[in-house]
Order: C-alpha cells, then sequence, then structure tokens
C-alpha cells in the first residue's frame, strides 16, 4: 500500500514539475473548457512531458519520499511541510503571476499542482534536516581555549587581503567603478551644496569626498572614484573576511570553507558591488556583520557583558542605520524582542538599545542640521504598494468601482495608465503621488483604500505580488520586461541609461584598463546580456528570490532542533525583507544584505547543537579525556 502510494505521489510530481517547467503552460490552463485544445498544445511543447528527463524526474522523486517515509518522524515531518507548502505555493504564484498576471490562473490547476509538488519539497527539506543534523552531531564550535587568537587573527588578515587582490583586476576592467544608481544625484547635491535627507548623508558625503575633493586634488574626477572604490573594496573585502572566520569558528569542513571562500573571491557580483557607488553595499556589509555578532551573541549570551563586544555591537548597528534609514525600524524591533528573550541581560540590552537611539538622535538631530541637510517629504518611499494596487484597480476594473472613487485615484494618482506596461516598477506612478491632497484629508486615501480593496482584494494581491515577486520567486526572469530598471548595474550612467545633460549633471568615463577589455566584456554580457541564465545550477547564484527560500528553511530547521532564540535572526532577516515587500521595484542591491547572510546561516544551521551540549561535551571530557596536543586542535581548525 505505502508502495503504491510513493508511486502515486512520484507520478504527480513529476507531472506538475512538467506544468511549471513548460513556459506558457500557465496561460494555457485558465480556461480548462479547452482542455483538449491546450493538451494538444502541451504536448507539443518543449516541456519535460514528453521527455526521457521526466523518468529521471520521478524516479529522484520516488527515491526521496520512499527515503522520508522510510525515516518518517512526525513531528519533523510536520515542521518540514510548512516550509515545502510554501516553496510549492511560490513556484506555481510566481510562474502564474508572470505568464498570466495573476497569482492563481486556473486555482484548481494551481491547487493540484501545489498539493503535488508539497510532497516532494517536504521530503527534500525532511532530509535536509537529518543530514544538517548528522553533521552537527560530528562537530562543535570552537570553545575559548581552543582559538588561538593570533593564529585567527593571521588568517583573517590573509583572507582579508586574498579577497581584495581577487578583485583588482576587476576593478581595472571597470576603471574607474561603477559609477551608476544614484551617485550622479549625490554628487550633484554635494557639489552645489544642497544635500538633502532623500539618500543617506553620510554616504553621500562620503562619496562626494573622494569623487569630488579628492578627485580635485588630483585633478581628476575619475581617479577620485578609483579612490572611492578602493576604499569601498577594502571595507567590503574585510567584511567578508569576518563572514568566512565564522566559518572557522564552526569547525566548518575544509571543503566547505574552500567553497565559501571561492563564492566570496570569484562570484562576479561580490567584486562589481565591491566598487559599486551605490549606498547599498556599505550598507549590506554591515548588516552581515551585525547578524553575525547576534550569532555570537545567542551562541554565548555571556558575550554581552563584554565592553568591546557591546561597543562593536552598538557602533555597527548605528552604521546600518546611518547608510540606510529603513535600518532603524530592524534593528530597534529585533533588539527589543531580544530584550525579551534574554532578561538575564536586559540591563546590558537596554543599555546598548539607549545607546544606539542617543547616537541616532545626535545624527538625525544636530548632526544634520550642522550640515545643513534639508528634509525631503519621505511619504512617497512609503507608498509604493498602494500606488500600484489602486492603479491596477483603476486600470483593469475601473468600470466596476463607483465613478467618485475612479475620479479620485485619478486625482491622487494621475499616471496610473502606466501600470500596463510597468507593473513591476511604481516610480512613475509615486512620483505623481498628490501627497498635499493626501497630507490635508488622510482619512479619505485610507478610505478609498479599504473600500476599493475590499471590493477587488484579488487584484490588490496580484499587484502585490507582481512587484515583489522577484523577491520570493527564484525563477524569475531577468531583465524584467515590466521594469525598466536592469537587474544591477555595471557600466556608468551615461553611458547605458542615458541621455544625461552634461553640464547638469557629473558624468565619469569608464574605461578599462588596456589588458582587461575582455574582463570588462564579460561584466558587460552578464549585467545585459543575462548569460548566466542559460547555465542551469550557476544561474540560481544569481536569483533574487533564493535567499528567502534560505531564511525560511533556517527558521523551520531552528524550530524542528527546539532552539528557538535562534529565531531572532529570522525575525531580524523577515523584518529586512518587510522594507523590501514595502518598496518600488526588485533590484539585486536591494536584497544583496540577505545575499550576504546566507551563508552564515549555512554556517549556523551546519553547526547547531540540542540543547546541554556544551554539558554533555563536558562530561565526556571527564570521563575520556582528549590525549592528543593543542596542536592538533590548530591542525583541525585552521588546515
Amino acid at each position: 500500500m505505502l508502495l503504491a502510494l510513493e508511486l502515486l505521489l512520484s507520478f504527480l510530481a513529476t507531472v506538475a514539475v512538467t506544468f511549471v517547467t513548460c513556459t506558457g503552460s500557465s496561460s494555457w490552463m485558465t480556461d480548462l473548457s479547452g482542455i483538449r485544445e491546450n493538451a494538444g498544445r502541451w504536448a507539443e511543447s518543449l516541456g519535460l512531458n514528453n521527455s526521457v528527463f521526466a523518468l529521471v524526474f520521478f524516479v529522484a522523486f520516488f527515491w526521496l519520499l520512499r527515503d522520508f517515509f522510510k525515516h518518517f518522524e512526525a513531528r519533523r515531518g510536520v515542521i518540514a511541510a510548512i516550509p515545502g507548502f510554501l516553496f510549492a505555493l511560490m513556484i506555481l504564484f510566481g510562474k502564474n503571476i508572470l505568464e498570466t498576471d495573476h497569482f492563481l490562473a486556473n486555482a484548481r490547476v494551481t491547487l493540484l499542482c501545489v498539493l503535488a509538488l508539497l510532497f516532494p519539497f517536504t521530503a527534500a527539506v525532511d532530509l535536509l534536516f537529518r543530514l544538517f543534523q548528522s553533521a552537527a552531531s560530528r562537530t562543535a564550535p570552537l570553545t575559548s581555549s581552543e582559538i588561538d587568537h593570533k593564529k585567527a587573527l593571521k588568517v583573517f588578515l590573509i583572507v582579508w587581503a586574498v579577497l581584495f587582490v581577487v578583485w583588482i583586476p576587476s576593478l581595472l576592467a571597470s576603471y574607474p567603478g561603477v559609477y551608476g544608481y544614484d551617485s550622479i544625484f549625490q554628487i550633484n547635491q554635494y557639489r552645489y551644496h544642497t544635500v538633502n535627507l532623500h539618500h543617506p548623508i553620510a554616504h553621500t558625503y562620503l562619496l562626494g569626498f573622494f569623487v569630488i575633493t579628492v578627485g580635485e586634488w588630483l585633478h581628476s574626477y575619475e581617479a577620485g572614484m578609483f579612490c572611492y572604490s578602493i576604499f569601498q573594496m577594502i571595507c567590503f573585502s574585510a567584511s567578508l573576511s569576518a563572514l568566512y572566520a565564522f566559518y572557522i569558528g564552526r569547525r566548518a569542513p575544509k571543503w566547505l570553507r574552500v567553497v565559501v571562500l571561492i563564492l566570496f573571491a570569484f562570484f562576479p557580483l561580490n567584486p562589481i558591488m565591491a566598487f559599486s557607488s551605490t549606498k547599498d553595499i556599505l550598507f549590506s556589509a554591515f548588516f552581515a556583520l551585525f547578524a553575525l555578532l547576534f550569532l555570537l551573541f545567542l551562541e554565548k549570551p555571556e558575550r554581552m557583558r563584554s565592553i568591546k563586544m557591546d561597543v562593536l555591537f552598538v557602533a555597527t548597528a548605528f552604521l546600518i542605520v546611518v547608510f540606510r534609514s529603513q535600518g532603524g525600524y530592524i534593528i530597534v524591533g529585533t533588539l527589543l524582542l531580544t530584550v525579551l528573550v534574554f532578561r538575564r541581560y536586559w540591563k546590558n540590552l537596554l543599555i546598548m538599545l539607549g545607546s544606539l537611539l542617543a547616537l541616532i538622535m545626535v545624527y538625525n538631530g544636530p548632526v544634520t542640521k550642522a550640515l545643513g541637510c534639508t528634509p525631503v517629504d519621505s511619504l512617497k518611499e512609503m507608498m509604493s504598494v498602494p500606488c500600484v494596487q489602486l492603479s491596477r484597480v483603476a486600470l483593469y476594473h475601473g468600470d466596476t468601482i463607483e465613478p467618485e472613487q475612479l475620479d479620485l485615484i485619478k486625482e491622487y494618482i494621475p499616471s496610473y495608465e502606466v501600470y500596463g506596461v510597468n507593473a513591476g516598477i511604481s516610480d512613475q506612478m509615486k512620483a505623481v503621488l498628490n501627497t498635499d491632497r493626501l497630507k490635508e484629508n488622510p482619512l479619505e486615501f485610507i478610505k478609498l483604500y479599504c473600500s476599493v480593496g475590499l471590493k477587488h482584494p484579488g487584484a490588490y494581491v496580484n499587484a502585490f505580488l507582481r512587484i515583489t515577486v522577484g523577491y520570493w520567486y527564484p525563477d524569475t526572469p531577468y531583465p524584467d520586461p515590466a521594469a525598466y530598471h536592469p537587474y544591477w548595474e555595471y557600466c556608468s550612467t551615461g553611458v547605458m541609461n542615458g541621455p544625461f545633460d552634461q553640464e547638469a549633471y557629473l558624468l565619469l568615463k569608464q574605461t578599462p584598463v588596456k589588458g582587461f577589455e575582455w574582463l570588462y566584456k564579460i561584466y558587460v554580457a552578464l549585467t545585459y546580456h543575462t548569460v548566466y541564465r542559460v547555465v542551469p545550477v550557476v544561474s540560481m547564484l544569481f536569483s533574487s528570490g533564493l535567499p528567502l527560500w534560505g531564511v525560511l528553511f533556517y527558521t523551520a530547521y531552528v524550530f524542528y532542533r527546539k532552539q528557538y532564540r535562534y529565531l531572532i535572526v529570522s525575525l531580524y532577516l523577515l523584518l529586512f525583507y518587510g522594507t523590501l515587500f514595502l518598496g518600488p521595484v526588485v533590484l539585486y542591491r536591494y536584497i544583496y544584505p540577505a545575499v550576504l547572510c546566507t551563508p552564515l546561516l549555512f554556517a549556523c544551521v551546519f553547526s547547531l547543537r540540542d540543547k546541554g551540549w556544551e554539558k554533555q561535551c563536558q562530561d565526556t571530557a571527564e570521563k575520556e579525556p582528549y590525549s592528543g596536543s593543542q596542536e592538533d586542535v590548530k591542525e583541525i581548525v585552521y588546515g
């Protein structure tokens, strides 16, 4: 009976995979009345349904499900089913929203495919649970007595230097760096002393100092930008070296450390981001370092009583807020929960939180005022999602709402019709949002938003899922035809996204150093021709949707191991995702902080121990004293 069930579930999962991998199948199945015609189109497609590779999937699913039922354990299976269900849901919703602009397309087909994929996803998560638990049982984080701090510092410095040196050819191929994104606007503010709070003022002054001030000293703005690229590469490579050190402290196998180091050094987006002039890079570095410090605190809460650690913790948190204003909500929300979880250390945590808030108040108050920075209307930045939702209803369902409501939407969002072309980005809709009227009568807007949403909840859901699809659907293709921004930028502003007035803006020339033109062409092909998409498996390294899957898996695994305090890191990352989901568009630089945190989560999951493992190790050591030398320990740890 069980064998028949496994065979049936494997077959259904294979059918679901052929549906998901068949381009256009969602649009074909929106109307089941044409099932005969649709089935013919499906059979004539180049999907897996009529391929020998479907047999490979069937066998793989059968082995996976057979292993799952063989080692079935109720609690683990139920917990694994939660991310398994979410993964299946994201796969189907993502495919549907991109192909049909409706997350359900055909509700019955979608539901059947979700249920069919639920079992293999659950079995895969369950298998990973067991593999990580087995690996953790064979390792344990280093104790203080086992760490050679001098050698640890030496390893950190060596990895730091290696990363920096390996990235130098990429910088020479991209000389003077990637002068893109909002840099030209920030530089103008610095040049004409009109700095406002739309961009982080710390980054505006930092970038302006290098490009303008240092550039004038060197008689070349390109040379100034090059100096900024060098500075940022130093900071960024140091942060990645610190993340790599976390693997050493977890006794990760040598092969795993090598893989992580290779990815840090040679994954092309790391050097590109390292010398990109956007504020998001330094923010990403500090964001990942803060997650690292949090994991160290969670591992040994007594570290919260270390003044050095507390100062480093507060300083990193402050830099996060300085380089991204939304970081304040993430940090404060995470720390408040930490106070509730670690009540024994509430005084230390409140002192850190109080110190952080004091620094933020001084920075946003006297410092900002002394620099003469002008405030800006930030309301539009908060209205991305409501703008696309109301625009969708007005454009596609305008005849089904009250004429007064349609007129109000037109008054609030005059350019709502652009949604039909740019459903994946809200910039052109929120840019013309009538904030004056909204501020005068906020209740009017709230009433409009709620009443329209109650009548068309599906349109609101579709609009939200469409603008955020890249954050949760790993198979999202880029460039997104419904968003005019490139996935990430490489060529300097004015080269690929011009024209810009050269008299009004400072445009820098990007000129590869002689001998490195070939690398420049590779980066252009990666960025603007997305050639990585033709390479299976490797293409997933560029996915903006995969990190969220990692966070969900980490959360489920921590819950399974009953290490509930580690859920604070999940909260930290989910709060970050909350800010992304309210944003205007999916860009790689926005998701980069979560990308950098993924190796940390993996290292934590790899070494997560059961409660009381320290005492078990101590008891074992008393019964069976370790006969090796301290040098043996160093060799195991540092290789």
